[in-house]
This record gives C-alpha cells, structure tokens and sequence, in this order.
C-alpha cells in the first residue's frame, strides 16, 4: 500500500508498477478506467474559538481565503478545496489567497488546531482521534456540493476485472455513514 500524488499513481498505473489505485479524481488517461465508490463530503475544521463555530453549519462562502490552509501544488485535495470554495486560483498569499501550502493534512490540522486557520476535510477523516482532542472544531457545509467522489482506478486492460470488483464491494461494506456509497 502506498500514497502518492495523483499523477504519479496514474503513472504507476499505466506502467503497470500498480494494479489499482483509490483516487479522488477521475482519471486523465486515456487507458485507465475507474469503478466510483462513494462521495464523499468536505466539512469545515477551525480552531475551537472561530466565530464560525457558533453555527451549525457553514456556507464556504463565510470563509476568508485568507484564512484556508491548503495542501502543496500537485495534491487533489487542494484544488477541489479551490473549486469548493469557488476561489480564484490566481491569489496568492500576498493579495489575500489561502496563507500556507503544506505537504500533509496532519500539518495541517496541526496548524487548525494551533489557531492558524480554516480547511475542508474529506469527510472520511472524521474517525479519526484529531477531531476530539486537537482544538479543532468541524462544522458541516451549508450547500452539501462541496465534496468529491473517491473512486478505484485501473487500466482498462486489467486482466483481473473481477478481482477489482470484489475490492469495490468489499470497501463499499466497510464505509462510514459519513459517506455516501455509490450505486452499483
């Protein structure tokens, strides 16, 4: 098992270095082909004492850019945080964009917890031991589009199609109902 950035996975995928990935973006070439596992969410995680910790639930739109905390160029994570938020990808730091690129969503949430800023998690992560005991509070979002779909990626050529599906049923029986199990 490994992680890795999404083009590099592909990469591996298409070289033939990997049988299947889980990739939270559809896949951009043209010999690979997917079998979607679930949607799932983004909620909002902020320190515990953010004015927005008063609601329920929060519009993306109540957040500053300036204020999100971001992966590094290249993770899949960052831009659909862009998308989700309807951000303009051409700020920066300098003139109001999202304050820090990182390399992991521990760092992070290191940073949420310390009173750094705002991120969107994958929903997924909310069993996770960072919700109850790092100073961070999370908060659902208000439109319920912001989110991704999550999804086993393969090359259309895998002679194991069958294999491959199991795995899809198998994961599917084993998700959270922070989730939403794709139709099959």
């Amino acid at each position: 098992l490994i992680e890795g950035l999404t083009d590099r996975l592909e990469d591996r995928l298409t070289d033939g270095a990997l049988d299947v990935a889980i990739l939270a973006t559809s896949p951009t070439r043209t010999n690979l082909t997917e079998i979607v596992l679930y949607d799932e969410p983004f909620w909002i995680a902020m320190p515990n004492d953010h004015p927005l910790t008063d609601q329920d639930v929060v519009d993306v739109t109540q957040i500053e850019p300036g204020e999100l905390l971001l992966l590094s160029d290249g993770h899949c994570l960052r831009d659909q945080i862009y998308d989700a938020c309807k951000l303009d990808r051409t700020l920066t730091r300098r003139n109001g964009g999202p304050r820090t690129q990182q390399t992991s969503l521990a760092t992070i949430l290191a940073l949420v917890g310390a009173g750094e800023g705002i991120t969107l998690v994958p929903a997924m992560s909310l069993a996770s031991g960072w919700v109850t005991d790092s100073g961070i509070a999370v908060r659902s979002e208000e439109s319920g589009t912001a989110g991704r779909t999550v999804r086993l990626t393969l090359r259309k050529a895998y002679p194991r199609m069958a294999l491959v599906e199991k795995l899809a049923d198998i994961i599917a029986a084993c998700l959270p109902n922070t989730v939403h199990p794709a139709r099959r």
